[in-house]
């Protein structure tokens, strides 16, 4: 992986609202079969209630448990809970996985298979 010009002058992570982005999602109802998607279920804001950000993050980890060869590239910019990520360690077709942070006490269900390339 090579930084861009870009991203050596304001950070790898830096929003650039010209380039090419995955589609971005919050709930399960609003993937469309896209095979690279950036989820953010986590750490929602005021609009949503208790119990829908529950039902959110929950809906995420049965989907990605039983569509383990859904996605290629999966983002996460908000913060992932170890349930989330073990069910994203179930995906087996993933290229590329992107985490912005997260707290993990165990990392052991990651899928490093030979076609995964960038984590």
């Amino acid at each position: 992986m090579r930084l861009t010009e870009k991203q050596i002058q304001y950070g790898f992570y830096y929003f650039f609202p010209d380039d090419e982005h995955s589609k971005s999602v919050v709930e399960v109802a609003e993937y469309n079969g896209e095979k690279e998607l950036t989820i953010n279920c986590t750490q929602l804001n005021q609009s949503y209630k208790p119990k829908d950000k529950k039902r959110i993050l929950n809906e995420w980890i049965e989907f990605l448990n039983e569509h383990p060869d859904a996605f290629t590239k999966l983002g996460f910019g908000t913060r992932m809970p170890q349930e989330l990520f073990e069910a994203v360690c179930q995906q087996t077709n993933l290229v590329d996985l992107d985490i912005k942070w997260g707290a993990y006490s165990d990392l052991s269900k990651i899928n490093t298979s030979d076609s995964f390339m960038q984590l």
